[in-house]
């Protein structure tokens, strides 16, 4: 096996740059170790084919790892430390990463520049949090392919470098075996690459052992295996993968289902710091306010007159709002980056609509984080001002179908959307059963209980008994926003005291604001899952005002999934007004109802609207409650880089561990003693005191300039070449005399390189102590 290269004697050519080049020539074994090395991680990085939209992140792969083979072969060849052959892969990686990865910011689509190498490192820190975060696939030609792309480059020049050096056989799988599981960890639940990707590292695998292990073992035999060998062994190796892939499903501890670090993680936007625009409603609806009630605030192009126009989809009652949580049943997503597109897009009846954002619209810190659409979103893209910062910052809902920017939409940005109309109330027939999806919780609308009762039919079916709650709503009930004259005691807000007050009044009085939130929560006591949509109907000629402000339901639906309830089929008309013997039941009458008001208005409620630090609120909350807040939201941003740091830390301490321990416990005697010389020649090496290739130990004691070093040399001398039986005893007092030099040889170090020293991979992967069962290859480049 080969394990560096031969040095030119002094005086020859050996030192002249020619000789020098043809050093790099590759022998056998480095290309057979090269091309298993990059097939394994090629396959290992294909996993990647469900995070991209393309397949251009496996070219930047196979670069990567050629490039990083190559740095490594560099590294080898002429006796560098592993690390220089690491250090030779991250000049490629902003060398070459700009034209490969980020060519948008490269001279030419080349050359880089500060701002490409500046996203490059950039993606190197928050890269990661990114991927994890966003929708997949993600876009396959943007900067998130820095990831394969230094994947690639640290897993071909450490790979190689394992591979061309460490004596063992299996120890360069390590590195790919690492790779494959670190791109599952990052990839998606799903897995189309599954068997494929199982079965080819096997086989790779076992191909990879079968050269390596004869380099390592003396032939005792001459000549070819015959055909029989050959035949057995090839029978075997398919029984065994066709049993493994048959038997491996129903092993124990098999787990059903596949988990990624995605799923684990909690989304950076918390859209519960934005007010959520149905409670400031009455702003829209009320012309005697003179707010919003005749400002433009969208321009809509592409939508029939009518249609209705869904800007912000609340899905969570808190009992004193309805909010957009957003953390429903698609894999507890929540709010995530979007990918490159939607995934499971609606195939039928889709619509192009372009939304073009006035200032109304823009200037409202309720309205403008909020992306309007007509449905079920197929594809969505940006054009403005704003346009790049929006597709950077722009994250989607599965469940809702909602869209979300923090940045906050801007005067003038357009909105292109493809979506698809939900199925409307009016379609259904028969009496369907509730769908799918998370109902508000009946503890929280149990004051809803007895009203829902009365307003139901009786025994009938629980459609039936919707449809009879939708009608005595709309025939009983009249509509005021409390903005008219003689009509102020009608306050605005849904929270539990405002919608206790307005079904326990002698008429239903409200706007959309209370019918719908009343609506869908008696709906969700009924069984079906129930959401509030806050939108407009679009007028003719597609530009949106305040008036046209509209607040309907949303309905799960078996067979249907979710079905849109307008606000006409359980809101009387807008002309209707109360009954003027109409009161509002007094405080005495309704604080029975009511559980006494949290002091700390909820996020999204009508006092936080006035509120422009989201921030106060929490700043009640109690100390404690406070640190730990904080303490998951740092945890939830630098947990994974220090668990994966931590996991690295933790792999090299126990390699060096179990290499110590096979030392102590293996072999005869004075094989163990000599081992134990050898963990002092690591420890040295460790800290940055190599001994050179053939030196002896009494060489070696001298050089290292220690007297306990230099009894341990002699005393290794002795068990190696005296005469004479060596005790147990005599082994573990030579053990004893190693762990003190190595620990003495780390204290000489300053304080800062004495942690340096111990997680040093130079004994892991260095070749000078291999050299001396390898001296066939000292001598020149036989294989």
């Amino acid at each position: 096996m080969r394990v560096i290269h031969a040095q030119a004697q002094p005086g020859t050519t050996g030192h002249t740059l020619t000789a020098r080049l043809k050093l790099l020539r590759p022998t056998s074994p480095d290309l057979v170790d090269a091309g298993f090395l990059v097939a394994a991680c090629l396959l290992a990085l294909a996993g990647f084919v469900t995070g991209f939209d393309n397949l251009r992140f496996l070219a930047v792969a196979v670069v990567g790892v050629l490039l990083g083979v190559l740095a490594a072969h560099v590294a080898n060849v002429f006796r560098w430390s592993w690390s220089a052959a690491v250090l030779i892969a991250g000049v490629f990686y902003f060398l070459l990463g700009p034209a490969l990865t980020v060519p948008r910011l490269a001279v030419g689509g080349v050359l880089p520049t500060p701002d490409a190498v500046g996203a490059l490192g950039a993606s190197l820190v928050t890269g990661w949090m990114e991927f994890l975060t966003t929708l997949a696939p993600v876009d396959g030609n943007g900067e998130l392919l820095a990831l394969p792309w230094v994947l690639a480059l640290l897993a071909g020049s450490i790979g190689h470098c394992v591979g061309r050096r460490a004596r063992s056989a299996w120890l360069p799988l390590t590195v790919p075996l690492v790779l494959l599981c670190l791109v599952i960890a990052l990839g998606t639940l799903d897995a189309p690459l599954l068997r494929l990707q199982g079965l080819g590292f096997a086989v790779l695998s076992l191909g990879w052992l079968a050269v390596r292990f004869p380099r390592t073992r003396r032939v005792l035999r001459s000549g070819r295996p015959g055909r029989l060998q050959l035949g057995l062994g090839a029978a075997m190796l398919v029984a065994a993968l066709l049993g493994g892939s048959a038997l491996a499903p129903v092993l124990p501890g098999v787990a059903d289902e596949r988990h990624v670090l995605r799923a684990e993680l909690e989304p950076p936007v918390d859209v519960r710091q934005y007010p959520t625009p149905l409670v400031g409603f009455r702003t829209f609806s009320g012309q005697d306010l003179q707010l919003y009630w005749d400002t433009p605030l969208l321009q809509v192009d592409g939508a029939a007159p009518g249609a209705q126009l869904r800007i912000a989809v609340l899905d969570r009652w808190s009992g004193a709002s309805w909010s957009g949580l957003g953390d429903g049943v698609a894999d507890g997503s929540g709010f995530q980056r979007l990918g490159a597109r939607v995934p499971d897009p609606p195939r039928d009846r889709v619509t192009q609509t372009m939304v073009r954002v006035l200032p109304g619209y823009a200037d409202n810190p309720s309205l403008n984080p909020w992306l309007p659409s007509l449905g079920r979103v197929s594809a969505i893209a940006f054009d403005g001002p704003g346009a790049q910062d929006h597709r950077d910052n722009y994250r989607f809902n599965l469940t809702t179908d909602q869209g979300f920017v923090p940045d906050r939409l801007r005067a003038d940005d357009l909105v292109v959307v493809d979506s698809a109309p939900l199925p409307g109330f009016d379609a259904m027939t028969g009496d369907p059963a509730p769908g799918d999806g998370v109902r508000q919780d009946d503890a929280t609308t149990a004051f809803l209980a007895g009203t829902t009762q009365r307003l139901a039919a009786g025994d009938a079916e629980q459609w039936t008994q919707l449809a009879d709650v939708a009608k005595a709503l709309r025939t009983d009930g009249a509509w005021s926003d409390g903005t008219r004259a003689g009509e102020e005691q009608y306050l605005p807000g849904h929270g539990q005291y405002r919608l206790n007050s307005f079904v326990t009044g002698q008429q239903f009085v409200g706007s959309d604001e209370q019918y719908a939130a009343t609506f869908a929560l008696m709906a969700s006591r009924l069984g079906y899952p129930a959401r509030v949509v806050f939108g407009a109907e679009v007028p003719e000629g597609g530009e949106v005002r305040g008036k046209d402000i509209r607040a309907w339901v949303e309905l799960s639906v078996a067979g249907h999934g979710w079905v849109s309830v307008p606000t006409s089929v359980f809101t009387p008309d807008r002309s209707k007004k109360p009954e003027k013997n109409q009161r509002q039941n007094n405080d005495q009458e309704s604080i029975r109802n009511v559980p006494p008001p949290n002091p700390v208005p909820p996020p999204g409620s009508y006092d936080e609207m006035t509120d422009t630090d989201p921030a106060s609120a929490r700043a009640e909350l109690p100390a404690s409650e406070q640190f730990w807040r904080a303490f998951w939201a740092v945890l939830r941003v630098a947990g994974p880089p220090l668990g994966v740091l931590a996991l690295i830390v933790g792999i090299i301490l126990g390699l060096k561990a179990l290499r110590s321990r096979g030392r102590r416990t293996r072999g005869q005697p004075s094989t163990r003693i000599a081992g134990g010389w050898d963990e002092v020649l690591d420890a040295a090496r460790d800290a940055g005191r190599p001994v050179p290739v053939g030196s002896t130990r009494l060489e070696a004691g001298e050089l290292l300039g220690r007297d306990d070093v230099r009894d341990l040399g002699r005393a290794a001398d002795a068990a190696v070449f005296g005469a004479g039986e060596i005790s147990s005893a005599t082994v573990a007092q030579y053990w004893q005399g190693v762990a003190e030099a190595r620990r003495a040889i780390v204290k000489d170090l300053p304080w800062w390189r004495r942690p340096l020293a111990r997680l040093n991979l130079a004994s892991l992967v260095t070749h000078g102590r291999l050299a001396r069962w390898g001296t066939g290859r000292l001598k020149g480049r036989s294989s």
